[in-house]
């Protein structure tokens, strides 16, 4: 044991130790990893100049994902991982074989976030800072998710700036080229930017994208964290699929000062098949269980499978009503 302790070397850093729940998604990285973690080490490194390390305890639900992390300005090699399978970019590496003695360990991010389910918030500086450096970092010209955008407009000027990020795969809006026409045709001098999400868009790409926007529309989900980086006082719309919604992101955007609307139709017109969704999640279901998994009442079927796939199926627009809905919310458009 003697030899093992003469091997160990000291390390005049604080240590960070903290965990990740589905880093693979987006928002859950942002709002329930990395802003927490930030916050954390703006309580304990006011100053910001002090080095540091980080060590991931656990990955709750992982995919191995690389991860954007440099927004922490970690040397390369500080963020240790107790995985190798997570040593996805030049920031992660694994403990080393000899013992490291740190001077100081700050374990967890205080079970601080935006959502209920957290005892403490975080400030608003803290958010305010996280953004700022967000939008410091270069973004690559060739980056595919700026280059993905389409932009289309109404009139020789522009009031008003849309944003309408769709999904190729789950949750894909089919009727968005004709969501579009009718918003150019019905609101004069605005501007419409079409995203594709699928094509690789990350947290510097994504900040870019929306801080000028002043309505961003996308499926419930992912997406909605979008609204982080948009400007105070602007405003969200999620597109629900019929008989699924839920207040997640509506936690996430009050502490931020960005409104967030629910487009919850429940109309047969919003409603499309996602045969492909449903052979993925349950292929031996009858007939008979796909028709009625399309009905508001479903007992043949489990509750959960249910939900997952209206969830994540397909959807369209009610374009009549929704142009309605955005006249009654967003009373600026008139």
């Amino acid at each position: 044991m003697n030899s093992v302790y003469r091997r160990a070397h000291f390390v005049n850093e604080t240590l960070f130790v903290y965990g990740l729940y589905g880093p693979y998604h987006f928002s859950h990285f942002i709002f329930n990893g990395l802003i927490p973690l930030y916050s954390t080490i703006r309580e304990y490194l006011p100053d910001n100049s002090a080095p540091y390390s980080l060590l991931r305890a656990r990955t709750y639900l992982d995919r191995y994902t690389p991860l954007d992390m440099d927004v922490l300005g970690l040397p390369e090699g500080h963020d240790i991982v107790l995985n190798y399978k997570n040593v996805r970019t030049a920031l992660q590496t694994t403990p080393p074989f000899n013992p490291i003695c740190f001077s100081r360990a700050v374990v967890g991010t205080g079970n601080r976030c935006s959502l209920p389910y957290c005892e403490r918030e975080i400030p608003i500086e803290d958010y305010d800072a996280f953004i700022n450096d967000i939008k410091k970092m270069e973004v690559q010209p060739e980056d595919p998710c700026l280059n993905s955008v389409r932009e289309y407009h109404s009139g020789s000027k522009t009031n008003i700036k849309f944003a309408i990020l769709n999904r190729k795969q789950s949750r894909h809006i089919t009727n968005i080229p004709d969501v579009i026409e009718a918003m150019l045709k019905e609101f004069k001098d605005v501007s419409i930017k079409l995203i594709n999400y699928d094509e690789g868009c990350n947290i510097r790409s994504t900040a870019q994208l929306v801080e000028d926007i002043d309505v961003f529309i996308s499926p419930h989900g992912n997406g909605l964290g979008s609204g982080l980086f948009m400007k105070k006082g602007s405003t969200v719309i999620s597109i629900d699929s019929r008989w699924y919604s839920e207040d997640w992101f509506y936690w996430p955007m009050k502490a931020v000062n960005v409104r967030i609307l629910y487009y919850d139709c429940n109309n047969p017109s919003c409603q499309e098949f996602d045969e492909q969704l449903l052979m993925k999640l349950a292929p031996d279901l009858t007939e008979e269980q796909k028709k009625e998994i399309m009905t508001q009442e479903v007992t043949s079927v489990d509750r959960l499978l249910v939900e997952q796939y209206r969830k994540d199926s397909k959807r369209r627009i009610d374009i009549e009503r929704f142009i309605v809905f955005l006249k009654d919310n967003l009373p600026f458009l008139l």
